[in-house]
């Protein structure tokens, strides 16, 4: 049965008065819930995909009643340092990469995520700090030829480039040929050497171009640069495991390392595949531009987890 206007009326009134004692109510709580576990400070490593973690760390820990602050640093040389000083408190990382990192001799561990977290953890423990599981994706260095190349030459795996390389052209950043994990480590683990290797951006337009043009049969990419998926490329497998496992994974200061933080930080790690973490990269450069703090909040209310 419809309820007529006016007994609405009083009903509405009775219930905004329960309303409006239920929500102060609710207000006080969440204020007291803040005093009590206090402020956190959320860092990053200066880049956009570490700053859209930070932001996604940042709003879980504000739900589970944390005053959340955010502080940007430009690398994990700036970020670990600050962790072990406390004013840092949790930042995400990559696996493998904080590995080497912390001890440039562990290359094999950094190799699967199981193995770099262990790592990870025991080179931690010193620094007061902890590594939590990893996501389900990763961003790692990939290596990356057109279609057409990877067609005409039936090229899958890294391991498949070895013939063809002797007289091929590779487009990677400056670096690539002190960095075991580019250059050497191709040498190293799959016997591969190119002819020549030209100096381009990192993972950006300068490289991709020279992809596109044939300047370059094999670049060095980001695996998550959208870019890939958007022209088609092929990411060559890396089956002999050269790059080092980064899945993305929270780093905690060992005075927020408590059950209910762990929970809450791992809850999104199912959830960010290597495909949510393109689209994420993606809406970053899309003509709209929105913050990391939007793009955060918005997969994370598209998730219910907010």
């Amino acid at each position: 049965m419809r309820t007529p206007r006016t007994a609405l009326a009083s009903i509405a009134a009775l219930c905004l008065i329960g309303t409006t004692a239920a929500t102060a109510s609710a207000s006080a709580k969440a204020h007291t819930a803040k005093a009590r576990l206090g402020t956190v400070v959320v860092g990053d490593e200066g880049f956009t995909e570490s700053a859209i973690l930070q932001n996604i760390y940042g709003d879980l820990l504000g739900k589970l009643g944390y005053t959340v602050k955010y502080q940007t640093t430009t690398s994990r040389q700036q970020a670990i340092p600050a962790l072990e000083k406390g004013t840092i408190n949790v930042e995400p990382d990559y696996a493998g990469s904080l590995l080497l990192y912390l001890n440039a001799n562990q290359t094999k561990a950094a190799g699967q995520l199981t193995s770099a977290i262990a790592a990870d953890n025991a080179a931690l423990k010193a620094k007061k700090a902890v590594v939590l599981p990893g996501t389900a994706g990763l961003d790692q260095n990939v290596f990356v030829v057109t279609k057409a190349t990877s067609s005409r030459y039936g090229l899958k795996t890294l391991s498949q480039l070895k013939s063809h390389a002797k007289s091929w052209t590779f487009g990677a950043p400056a670096e690539c040929t002190q960095n075991y994990f580019c250059a050497p480590g191709l040498k190293a683990v799959y016997g591969i050497k190119f002819k020549t290797v030209k100096n381009y951006d990192e993972s950006g337009p300068l490289t991709v171009a020279a992809l596109k043009s044939g300047a370059a049969e094999v670049v060095e990419l980001f695996s998550t640069d959208p870019i890939i998926n958007q022209d088609g490329f092929v990411s060559l497998k890396d089956d002999k495991n050269l790059e080092p496992a980064d899945h993305l994974v929270a780093v905690v200061g060992s005075k927020f390392n408590t059950s209910a933080v762990d929970r809450a930080l791992e809850s999104v790690n199912a959830r960010l595949t290597t495909n949510e973490l393109v689209t994420l990269d993606g809406q970053a450069s899309s003509a709209s531009k929105p913050s990391a703090a939007t793009i955060a909040k918005n997969f994370l209310t598209a998730a219910k987890m907010l």
